[in-house]
């Protein structure tokens, strides 16, 4: 999907041309050392008790960032190589969902969810919001949604001007082309392209 020219957007990773996954560093975080050093100075023990709790709040937060950003690159790198022939090529994507890389990665979905909630790659194709590269199988098949559109885009481009395809049509085509697709989904897609029915195309 596309961004708002006025966003301004930070990708958490990137896919080099190889492809290569390649973490965007973000500064080191960690306690200051004044902050431990006034642990051993400090006379008063209330201030020393208060300063010890803040200081391990801290390194806790540190370590809940750090492992999220192990989560998110685990994550990208099982993305990267269901979905090489995007990233090289820019071909359509292939089937994934999340719970496909919670399997692989050996995390619960809700954690996968998390952990790319919000985040973006920088890729060959562009800027990609990460839930953006996920498409859920049709049924019966091996085809995401995402090639049904792609190839629903190209017959209509390919069509008979004169005696544009139906819905119906299509979705003979794309059955012989090995697409279980029905009218019904053909149609949903057709519209969400912002492609007019067959009538309105004569």
């Amino acid at each position: 999907p596309g961004v708002r020219p006025s966003t301004r957007i930070s990708p958490a990773l990137l896919v080099t041309y190889r492809p290569l996954l390649v973490p965007i560093k973000l500064p080191e975080l960690s306690v200051s050392s004044f902050y431990r050093s006034l642990v051993r100075e400090t006379d008063d023990p209330e201030a020393r008790q208060y300063i010890v709790k803040k200081v391990s709040q801290a390194e806790w937060l540190i370590s809940c960032i750090r492992q999220r950003e192990e989560t998110l690159l685990r994550c990208c790198q099982e993305i990267l190589k269901r979905q090489l022939p995007y990233f090289r090529s820019g071909q359509a994507l292939a089937p994934m969902t999340m719970q496909d890389i919670a399997q692989a990665v050996g995390l619960h979905t809700s954690t996968v969810s998390r952990a790319l909630s919000g985040k973006y790659i920088q890729t060959p194709q562009g800027v990609r919001l990460l839930r953006s590269l996920f498409s859920a199988k049709l049924a019966g098949g091996e085809v995401s949604g995402v090639m049904a559109q792609q190839a629903i885009a190209v017959l209509v481009q390919q069509e008979d001007k004169h005696a544009p395809l139906s819905d119906q049509a299509l979705a003979e085509r794309l059955q012989a082309q090995g697409i279980d697709i029905s009218r019904r989904t053909v149609a949903k897609y057709r519209q969400l392209l912002q492609i007019p029915s067959a009538a309105t195309r004569r």
